[in-house]
């Protein structure tokens, strides 16, 4: 314990002063290695706001406390909106729920899970970088053990995951996409949650799962190691040494929050760092084990002891290939995210203004992301490369280590590891691949990549600086019902970034609920004078040809309420478009069926009775054997005058056809039945189909099904009706 003691004192006291770094030797740009993953191939988004942060924060707790990490030092609902700018940049989306989507359905289509997007109960990991808060069962605590408050000592205001941009995600994934709190957990297992961070999050939400390394007091849940040990290092005990001692080690052991997650999403933090000369979302996961602390991961980097560099250069066993390639790690990450807001110089120093343009002397203020993990950390190297030289920070040019980037090198292209070694986490024969694209910019200014120069041609990195929207617009709830005539109410409820000297800047402004194909968009016109707007509160109520509309904003908080009463809501179907205009300006949102009365409870179909053809299913089920299938849908046909009596009915699932001759389904009191009729394999269907009321149901019995398990389309088809929908065959 004593020596262990020491050797932490002796470190803390190191990253005090730099000793000479070796510099590493110039490297070609614009010259990608390796296979772009994502979406949009080997896309890394970077939002910037200046606004997102206080530029006047001393980060300092005395003689008033103002840590970077304070509520009142973090514009939260630019935060949001720079997470939702981030999304929606990331994938082409233009609605933050569509976008998450559309990250899950890519993720399992890589991972040979088919088109399927998330499914309600499988477990998410957020991984955090809360390195500041380490325990308080060591001589030097930097959290009170009583409380979990943050202690106020030389290393109060450590640059780590901000716990707003945590804030922003939770609201993204529960409010936004629609996934239970108790489905999520959240943390950094090395570590502790501090109090400032606990009490944000959970005062939105208290049924997230808050992972601590040990305690499971004040709300926190325990680790859990797994029953075996996981990760299996690719050195296999020539480099990696236990702590303490010169024993080898081989393999780790990794809390059942990540074993058991479906999906991980990694939030780290944008920081130099001494031994690793980096430390983004790979070196976040020297955070992803059991152990009481990592010292034996630290002989995989350049600068095992922080001082010298003693594994400097190119072409040696790098750790963090290790960690992006393990699948429970990085081969199982949604989306790597570097939280930027507050970057910092070294992994234990304190957040720091940076100097390179566009910073300009300004905290970083940045969010960066990407499904491509190599791609996120080159881009971020090249950031940190560019801020912290010798005559920037003559103490904190960690980055320009020889070697930094040896291990995005080896993540990218096989044919960069050294000869013995074999990328192997999991020790089962099978080498990882490819884990991305690597490369540099052009040059600082320009900040250019390869796709950037040539979208057509490029196979590197392309780097999206999105503009934010002049206006933001987000919805996170939407009700629809509907009554006799297709005549109802619409409300709907979210977050925006009007302020208040925006509305004192216009007359009115307008807004406008529109989809598709509704027939007739509601449209509401709402004044803006000194009794609608006071105090930075907006509150109207107006009634026009019967209907009535009223909407409520808070420009402090940023919510916003809109509902409509007595309104033609035909052919209105999903997505559901809001749209804010205020003077020149205007901005939008999307809200699609996660969203429009939430998954258990649909939007109308009836709706489209009449305008379109349109089809959902609701339940799919298949008995054990695979002899019989049933389908329960919501239907809406554009004729209302369909005859099934005089027309075939196709049901299709993935390739098989069943076809059901005409002449099968018989009127019966406004509906058509057809009771164990003949279909074109020899089995027999029984359905019943009401177009009055939308609904379709049929059984399909002594059958065999040919398709593979997984997603499939099921489709059905008579008349001119065509439309299919993904259902998951056992």
């Amino acid at each position: 314990m004593f020596i262990s003691l020491s050797v932490s004192y002796i470190w803390l006291a190191m990253s005090h002063t730099t000793p000479k770094i070796v510099l590493a030797e110039s490297q070609p740009v614009n010259a990608p290695m390796g296979i772009a993953q994502g979406i949009c191939p080997g896309r890394v988004v970077w939002v910037h706001d200046a606004n997102a942060t206080n530029e006047d924060c001393n980060n300092t707790y005395t003689p008033v406390e103002d840590g970077w990490f304070l509520p009142k030092n973090n514009n939260q609902t630019v935060i949001d909106k720079m997470v939702s700018q981030m999304i929606r940049s990331l994938t082409g989306e233009n609605s933050d729920e569509v976008a998450w989507d559309a990250l899950f359905k890519n993720f399992n289509r890589t991972k040979g899970r088919g088109n399927a997007g998330y499914i309600p109960g499988q477990k998410i990991m957020i991984k955090t970088n809360f390195t500041a808060a380490w325990g308080w069962d060591t001589a030097w605590p930097n959290i009170n053990s009583t409380d979990y408050s943050i202690v106020k000592n030389d290393w109060y205001g450590i640059a780590e995951t901000s716990p707003q941009v945590v804030l922003a995600f939770l609201r993204q994934l529960v409010n936004v996409y629609g996934i239970r709190q108790q489905d999520i957990s959240v943390g950094d297992p090395l570590k502790h949650i501090y109090k400032h961070t606990y009490d944000l999050l959970h005062a939105e939400f208290p049924d997230v799962i808050y992972i601590d390394h040990q305690s499971n007091t004040l709300g926190r849940t325990p680790i859990v190691p797994s029953a075996t040990p996981q990760l299996y290092f690719s050195d296999r005990g020539t480099i990696l040494r236990e702590d303490g001692n010169s024993a080898p080690v081989y393999n780790e052991y990794l809390p059942t929050c990540i074993t058991e997650a479906n999906y991980m999403i990694n939030i780290a933090s944008l920081k130099g760092h001494a031994r690793a000369g980096i430390t983004l979302c790979a070196k976040n996961h020297f955070g992803s084990h059991c152990r009481e602390s990592s010292d034996h991961l630290h002989q995989g980097l350049v600068s095992p002891d922080g001082a010298s560099q003693t594994r400097a250069g190119m072409g040696l066993y790098r750790i963090q290939v290790d960690l992006m390639g393990h699948k429970f790690l990085g081969g199982n990450t949604v989306l790597n995210v570097v939280d930027g807001l507050w970057g910092g110089p070294e992994s234990i120093k304190k957040t720091k203004k940076w100097i390179t343009a566009p910073f300009n002397n300004d905290y970083t203020s940045s969010i960066f992301a990407s499904q491509d993990q190599v791609a996120l950390e080159s881009v971020c190297l090249d950031f940190l490369k560019t801020e912290y030289t010798a005559t920037n920070h003559p103490d904190d040019y960690w980055p320009q280590m020889s070697g930094v980037d040896d291990y995005l090198h080896q993540a990218a292209d096989p044919n960069n590891w050294p000869a013995d070694i074999n990328y192997d986490p999991e020790n089962d024969g099978t080498v990882i691949s490819s884990l991305g694209v690597h490369e540099h910019w052009n040059d600082a200014n320009n900040r250019q990549y390869t796709r950037n120069l040539d979208p057509v041609n490029g196979r590197g990195i392309e780097l999206v600086n999105p503009a934010l929207d002049h206006y933001w617009v987000s919805i996170t709830k939407c009700t629809v019902t509907a009554g006799k005539n297709n005549i109802g109410t619409i409300s709907i409820s979210g977050a925006m970034d009007v302020n208040a000297h925006n509305l004192n800047d216009v007359n009115s402004f307008t807004i406008t609920v529109d989809s598709n194909n509704m027939l007739s968009p509601c449209i509401g016109i709402f004044p803006v004078d000194d009794t609608s707007s006071k105090k930075g509160k907006y509150s109207y109520a107006l009634t026009e040809n019967g209907s009535k509309k009223s909407f409520k904003y808070d420009t402090a908080t940023g919510k916003f309420s809109f509902t409509a009463q007595n309104i033609d809501l035909s052919g209105l179907a999903c997505p559901v478009t809001m749209r804010i205009t205020i003077g020149d300006y205007a901005g939008s949102a999307h809200a699609g069926e996660r969203i429009v009365n939430g998954l258990r409870k649909p939007a109308p179909i009836t709706l489209m009775l009449g305008v379109k053809n349109a089809l959902r299913i609701d339940s799919f089920k298949v008995t054990r054997g695979k002899d019989k299938f049933s389908v329960k849908a919501a239907i809406a046909v554009k004729d209302t005058n369909v005859n099934l009596a005089e027309t075939d009915v196709a049901v299709t699932l993935d390739s098989q056809t069943f076809t059901i001759p005409v002449g099968s389904f018989v009127a019966s009191k406004n509906k058509f039945v057809c009771t164990n009729v003949v279909v074109n394999d020899g089995s027999f269907a029984t359905g019943v189909f009401d177009a009055n009321n939308c609904t379709f149901t049929i059984t399909i019995k002594q059958t065999s099904i040919t398709s593979p398990s997984g997603y499939v389309n099921l489709g059905i088809k008579f008349a001119d009706f065509n439309e299919s929908g993904l259902v998951y065959l056992p």
